[in-house]
Parts: structure tokens; sequence; C-alpha cells
């Protein structure tokens, strides 16, 4: 039988992490929705980066984590970090 995994779940952050072979601090979840993918990685222990493609996201979200507004800043984003 196979269990069915859906983000936030924090079970399945951790799965990608077995199977990354991955410790959380040394990772990082982009993703563009505020619940299941910037709360889930939170709550699993991994950083979190919000893709705001459309420009919904305010102060709340970015007191959350960072956001970026599409992929090149979001590449640059990793590139600078430590």
């Amino acid at each position: 039988a196979q269990l069915r995994l859906e983000k936030p779940a924090s079970a399945i952050f951790r799965k990608a992490l077995d199977l990354a072979r991955a410790e959380p601090a040394t990772c990082l979840h982009a993703g563009d929705d505020l619940v299941c993918d910037a709360r889930g990685a939170l709550d699993s222990g991994i950083a979190a980066v919000l893709v705001d493609h459309p420009g919904r996201f305010g102060p709340v979200e970015r007191a959350l984590c960072p956001v970026v507004r599409d992929l090149p800043e979001l590449r640059d984003l990793i590139l600078g970090m430590p």
C-alpha cells in the first residue's frame, strides 16, 4: 500500500529530505502557495521562498519568508545565499 502525501503535510517534506539524503537546514523550497509551499516547508524546518508572479503577496507574506517575482530573481537570491 502506498501512502498519499500532499503539501503542506510535513511528511511529504520529510520524505523529500530522505530521498535527497539532505538535512532541512541545507535546503530551500520555492513555491507559489503561502500555505502549501511556504508554511509546509517552514513547519518542516526548511527555508522557503514564495514566487509571486502576479504580485499578490504583501507585507504579511513577506514577513514570513522572502518573496521574489520571477525565476531569474529566485536564481539571484539563491546565488547570493551563504
